[in-house]
Order: C-alpha cells, then structure tokens, then sequence
C-alpha cells in the first residue's frame, strides 16, 4: 500500500484530505533527505556507523510504519552501492565488509575474500580479520600467514572465529590443570595470548631438561611449558630478601631426569638483582647451559645486561620468530584436547557407580 495514497472522501472535508497528503510528503521528504545526506557524509568519510542509522530511523515517532520499511529499503540500497564502492578498488573494505556483514550477507564477503588478501595499506589487516572470521581454513590461514611474513606481529586477532576455535580447548584445558596445580587459572595477557603460546611452543622444541619460573612476576611462559608437559620448578627471591631463593613445589612437579639445559622464565632485568641471588642455587643443579626468556624490557634494559658469564643466552619474548604460528597453534590446541579427553575419561571413571 501506498502510505502517501490519497485517502476516500466521505463527508470528510477534501481541502483537510490534500493537506494531510501534503504533510505526510512533506515529512517523508525531510526525513529522507537527512538520512540520505547522512549516509553521503559517511560515505565520504567512511565511517559507517549503520546501526545509529537504523535506530534514527526506528525511533522516528512522526512517520508511519510503512514509511520507515521505506526508509529502511532507501537505506539499504546506498549503503550497498557505498559498500560495492569500497570494495571495487579497495578503496575501503573495512566499510564494505561491515554493511554486509550486518545485513548477513556473507556471500559478497567471501566473494571479494576468494580473490586474496594481496593488497597493502591498512585494508590488508581488514582482508585478514575477515578471512579468519569467515573463511575456510585454509584461506584463513594463508591471510595469517602473510600478514606475520609482512608484519611479524599479531594486533587484535584474538577475538577473530579462527582464533577462538583453537584458543578454546587451550584455555578450558589449562584452567583445569591451573586448578589442580595451584596455578594462576587464566592464560596470562602478556604480549597477547597468541605471543605467549607460539614463545611456549617454540621453546618446548629446543627440549629443555628443566624450566625455571621466577616468582612472581616471571612465570608466564613457564606455567605454559609446565601445562605442555616440561619438567617445571619455581623459585622466588625478592631483592629485600636476606636469605636464599626459596623453591616453592606449585604446578605440575614433574622432576627432571637431568639438567644440562635450563630455561629460566624471568619478568624482566632492571636491576639483574634476582639473577645474580639464582646463581648459588642454579649452580647445584650442575647445568651446562641456561638460556633467559624475558617478558618485559619496556626500559630496553636487555641490551646492557651483563649476563656474569654463568647464563648462556638472554632474549625477550616478543622476538621469539612467528614463521611457524599456525603449526604451533595448531599443534597446542591438539595437546589441549587430548588433555581435556584425558580429564573427561578420568573424571567419568572417579563417579560413584
């Protein structure tokens, strides 16, 4: 029906007829043109915010119900045109895959997806958030991988659905080793998950006999490589301390068959206080090598840290290479699952028949 359709005269008055007509237009024109000069100053700036759009439109009281599914069908045409826009030249995908993605049309999304993520400048993180959020696996991660190729560095892809995928299991199966082990319960936010668990990872590969977690601050990526299985110790000192380092038998105590190799997990070197204090006590442990992993060097302290000739290496966390990410995603996730079926049959086997 036409909300502007002059309506039957009975013994209504004719001229009040025409002027209602006259209103009704007149309103629908105005608002039309507020929404659409609107939309065209976001267009230009392409910053849609559409949903403030929609709900100016839903909380229009002056309009009728018919008026606004109109508005709303004028609104979705230009936000389309300015969508196809963007993505015609990439001029900005950003926008493009926000209007279809909000009227859940992924199709155009993957569409544009299929072609790859082979353009530079700020649309290419857009490409690489939409294709691990609506891709296959494996266009989600060839994106991944060229945005580390490129850039060796991960943002805000933690919340991306490729990325909860696989964080889930690890998450859920570390919180129940955390609480079985007198653990802090959540993956700490260091750097980003995703740069704590590739470190771990990778360090789990040079096959470290015994890792080393200074408390307190320092044990980010030793609870991780104690949660994948390496043989774990903790040791606190703090500099006000008179005494020695202390161990303290939290995690999963699994003992080391030997320890050529340490890898010792501190918080940061300001000072070098704590390393110098560990040296007595690493001593007795006969090592032939101890490697460092730092997680904090915001004061660039690293470089002027004299190591004393006792500690093999020293390295910050985040230049610890991404090259092999996804595998190593990949790979803990699996680990973690595997741990979470282990849980679940030991769970089901402690029931009371």
């Amino acid at each position: 029906m036409n909300p502007f359709e002059k309506p039957k005269i009975g013994n209504e008055n004719p001229f009040k007829s025409d002027q209602e007509e006259l209103l009704a237009k007149n309103r629908y024109n105005r608002i039309s043109t507020e929404t659409l000069d609107n939309l065209r100053e976001l267009g230009l700036r392409f910053d849609m915010k559409i949903k403030n759009i929609i709900s100016q439109i839903d909380s229009k009281k002056d309009i009728t119900a018919s008026e606004k599914e109109e508005l709303h069908k004028i609104t979705k045409k230009i936000l389309y045109r300015l969508a196809e826009a963007g993505l015609r030249k990439d001029v900005n995908v950003y926008m493009a895959f926000k209007v279809f993605s909000y009227y859940g049309d992924i199709d155009q999304i993957k569409k544009r997806l299929a072609k790859g993520c082979t353009i530079n400048g700020k649309a290419f993180y857009d490409l690489v958030q939409a294709s691990l959020n609506y891709e296959m696996k494996e266009r989600a991660e060839e994106a991944l991988q060229t945005w580390i190729n490129d850039k060796n560095e991960l943002l805000e892809f933690d919340d991306t659905t490729y990325i909860q995928e696989r964080l889930y299991p690890i998450e859920q199966a570390y919180t129940i080793f955390a609480r079985k082990n007198d653990l802090p319960e959540e993956l700490p936010f260091f750097k980003g998950k995703l740069t704590l668990i590739n470190a771990a990872m990778e360090l789990k590969k040079q096959k470290p006999d015994l890792v080393i977690g200074v408390l307190n601050s320092g044990i980010e990526i030793a609870r991780l490589l104690d949660f994948l299985g390496e043989s774990t110790m903790y040791l606190e000192w703090h500099k006000d301390w008179e005494g020695p380092p202390v161990r303290r038998n939290i995690g999963g105590k699994r003992e080391p068959l030997k320890t050529e190799y340490i890898l010792l997990n501190e918080h940061d070197v300001h000072t070098g206080e704590t390393l110098k204090a560990l040296v007595p006590v690493l001593k007795k442990l006969n090592p032939k090598n101890i490697d460092i992993v730092v997680q904090n060097d915001e004061n660039n302290t690293l470089s002027n840290f004299n190591i004393l000739g006792f500690y093999s290496s020293i390295k910050k966390v985040e230049d610890i290479p991404k090259t092999n990410l996804i595998k190593n995603l990949n790979h803990a996730a699996i680990l973690a699952s595997q741990y979470l079926k282990i849980h679940a049959s030991d769970k089901e086997a402690t029931k009371e028949p």
